[in-house]
């Protein structure tokens, strides 16, 4: 250290001690610091949309030059809509060029000198440096600053002459407590202070207790002594100020290890945070691009990340938005705060993102980014509801503003429902008859070769091996009626057992019953009785659904949601003609249409009435089955959601399918199928909206065809098949689904 003035405590700064320094090439071809390309971090995506979002693009060849921005994934707070505007950020230090273009218009007229009269000019480059850091504008040259729309409040505090000296410039309490009051008495949100030394003296001790007690923040290096603890300047400015309102910088390189040079958290780990401090590129006071590395650089990283949530979030204390930057770091090191990187590596992404619990004007429960459930089936895509869930407005738990895209965060049938239908099973088949009773069970085999399908639908097969996958017992009441008993299977293919009603064609691909909620709808248990009433056979079945699993990894549906099915049927033979008709009730709890929704949207079940006709016509050697649903569905939800309610819910679904057998060998058979699956639509409120009613239902239709043929082989069953789907999931946007399938299953 250079000798001081009696009496004179002093604070030195060590960058040049330890700093590497290098010289740029290229300055006047690439405006003053383009020698040293930079990969940038890729920037994280959300669902997340801050209020204030703006169209400009960011991604600048200035932006990726200005590698501690882009570490810190700055780009994020920029695409929110923030710069630093209208935010006083100080810098205490050796001052900076006020002639330079990098801060012209953003310099306060409160900056000058506390330790003389020199005015503001930079003798030595360190305060220029670490001020473009923070705020040097974005104007297409050189390096722009991490809060580049920020004012400057540049206060100089270096001892006159001491700047010659071969450790660097020195620094005095009293100026340094000067510059501090300045900031305090101007309104700064934002002080840096990359500097270290001794601890603070009594003066300085009491300027940083007013500065944070006046809601600033300090930003100060955490030096660059190699050492395991924090910078005993860094130390007592922790001790000095109000709870939570300091933030230590240490240096970490681009790939986020802690620099050789810099000091460690220590004791100070839940005050520590880190920030890009080796090779930093910036410029001195001459204009010269340098790379720089230091916690001196890491410093105004982190004091423009304050800046920027500042500006971007008004309504934030001083402590909040160290709480912010310090609860969103990346974690680096050990699990959790720890004695060497303390709470981890700067991250503006996730500072701008929610944090939280969100919550919703008049909305009882709060919203979750960890998924909203699903929507599909009947519902595709929602309509106009769906859209407006793009733009929910919510509020996080520090309060901050945003438009949540809660559409984005339901999850979705997949599109191409082909492998659902193809979910592969080393099966083992047993049939009996016992006196009047029949049986047939399937279980799963144990041998693990089956191809399930997740590739191609994003779904899990939860069932075990052994485990029962159907069942069947089929009792003979009296000689007219008939009772079914059944796991695994539709209600309506337990009323065709006991009605006498074989399957009619191949099992669909994509041309399912007119009855199906989606991929998500898994048929639990079910019975049903036939009665033969003269040329009419009257039947009535009760079945239990599960709705929500499989699911996709990651994606959890809120709770468990169930439904009850009743169906009454009336059908006879009128010649060769085979008429049904139906009457269904569904009632499903935690449930709408198979469609599962986070606790935010209120809802708590529904019931859904159908009406259905099926007819069946020989022509010949072929068969014709048509099937034709209108459905009304009622659903409940509990006026405090983000759906008040829903109305008008009319749906219908539809099918044609021609069949012949025989056509090359015995036993073979094709099909024809065109089908609408089930469509329901209506209006709905939203608690965010103008009160008024949106579409509620999809916004396309599909329409589904297949073709197949199956014959016997090797003593199972060998097929193939043809599919198309227009506007699959009823959604008008969606590409066609198209495809085919092969499919061999041998009995076992």
């Amino acid at each position: 250290m250079a000798a001081g003035a009696a009496g004179d405590f002093r604070v030195t700064r060590r960058q040049r001690a330890v700093a590497t320094v290098l010289l740029l090439t290229c300055l006047a071809a690439c405006g003053g610091g383009g020698g040293v390309t930079s990969t940038p971090t890729p920037v994280n995506t959300t669902p997340v949309t801050p209020v204030t979002p703006t169209p400009t693009s960011f991604d600048t060849s200035e932006y990726r030059r200005s590698n501690g921005a882009v570490q810190a994934q700055a780009i994020t707070a920029y695409q929110a809509g923030a710069s630093g505007a209208g935010v006083i950020a100080a810098v205490i230090d050796s001052g900076v060029d006020p002639t330079s273009a990098e801060f012209a218009g953003r310099i306060s007229p409160f900056s000058g000198d506390a330790a003389g009269n020199r005015g503001v000019s930079d003798e030595d480059g360190h305060g220029t440096q670490v001020s473009a850091l923070l705020l040097a504008a974005r104007n297409g040259s050189s390096i722009q600053g991490v809060a580049w729309g920020a004012t400057l409040l540049s206060i100089r505090t270096d001892r006159p002459g001491s700047c010659a000296a071969t450790d660097g410039c020195g620094f005095g309490n009293t100026a340094i407590a000067s510059g501090i009051d300045t900031a305090t008495s101007v309104g700064a949100r934002v002080i840096n202070l990359s500097l270290g030394g001794n601890a603070a003296s009594p003066t300085l001790v009491a300027a940083i207790s007013r500065a944070t007690s006046a809601g600033i923040v300090i930003v100060i290096a955490a030096g660059n002594e190699k050492g395991s603890e924090i910078d005993p300047l860094a130390a007592s400015a922790i001790a000095a100020a109000a709870p939570g309102t300091v933030i230590v910088a240490g240096a970490v390189d681009e790939n986020n290890v802690m620099a050789d040079f810099s000091n460690h958290a220590g004791a100070a780990g839940a005050s520590y945070l880190t920030a890009l401090g080796v090779k930093v590129r910036s410029f001195d006071h001459t204009g010269t691009a340098y790379l720089y590395s230091g916690t001196s650089e890491s410093a105004p990283i982190i004091a423009g990340a304050v800046a920027l949530l500042a500006q971007a979030f008004p309504n934030l204390t001083g402590k909040q938005i160290v709480e912010l930057l310090l609860r969103t770091a990346d974690d680096l090191g050990d699990a959790g705060v720890d004695a060497v990187y303390g709470h981890g590596a700067l991250n503006l992404a996730r500072a701008f993102a929610p944090v939280g619990t969100l919550s919703v004007a008049k909305v009882a429960d709060p919203l979750s980014l960890a998924g909203a459930g699903s929507l599909g089936g009947p519902l595709g895509d929602a309509g106009q509801t769906g859209a407006a869930l793009a733009k929910v407005p919510a509020h996080d738990s520090y309060d901050r503003a945003y438009l949540i895209n809660v559409a984005g965060l339901l999850t979705r049938e997949p599109v191409g429902r082909l492998a659902a239908s193809l979910f592969g099973d080393t099966v083992r088949s047993s049939a009996g008859r016992v006196g009047s009773l029949g049986f047939a069970v399937a279980t799963r085999g144990g041998d693990g070769l089956a191809w399930r399908g997740e590739a191609m639908t994003g779904v899990q097969d939860r069932r075990d091996p052994g485990q029962l996958l159907t069942g069947q017992a089929q009792v003979a009441l009296a000689p007219d009626r008939t009772a079914v008993f059944g796991f695994g299977q539709s209600l309506g293919a337990l009323l065709d057992s006991a009605g006498g009603q074989g399957a009619l064609g191949l099992a669909p691909l994509v041309t399912g019953r007119s009855d199906g909620l989606g991929v998500l709808a898994h048929d639990r248990a079910g019975a049903a009785v036939a009665q033969r009433l003269g040329a009419w056979t009257a039947s009535f079945g009760i079945g239990e659904l599960r709705l929500g699993e499989p699911l996709r990894p990651g994606q959890p549906l809120p709770g468990l949601a169930t439904a009850s099915r009743a169906v009454l049927r009336l059908e006879r033979d009128i010649g060769r003609l085979h008429i049904a008709g139906s009457g269904e009730l569904l009632v499903e709890r935690g449930a709408l249409l198979g469609s599962r929704l986070a606790p935010a949207f209120g809802l708590n079940g529904a019931s859904t009435a159908s009406a259905v006709l099926q007819l069946v016509l020989p022509l010949g050697g072929w068969s014709l089955a048509g099937e034709a649903r209108l459905a009304h569905s009622s659903a409940d939800f509990s006026g405090a959601g983000l759906i008040r309610h829903a109305e008008g819910l009319v749906g219908t679904a539809g099918s044609l399918t021609l069949v012949h057998g025989g056509i090359i060998v015995p036993g073979d058979m094709v099909s024809a199928s065109i089908a609408q699956p089930l469509r329901v639509s209506g209006r709905a409120e939203l608690a965010f909206g103008d009160g008024g009613l949106t579409g509620f239902g999809p916004s396309g239709r599909e329409i589904a065809a297949e073709a197949q043929y199956a014959r016997p082989l090797w003593g199972g069953t060998f097929g193939f098949g043809l599919f198309w789907r227009h506007q699959p999931g009823h959604i008008l946007d969606a590409a066609p689904d198209a495809g085919g399938a092969i499919r061999f299953r041998l009995g076992i």
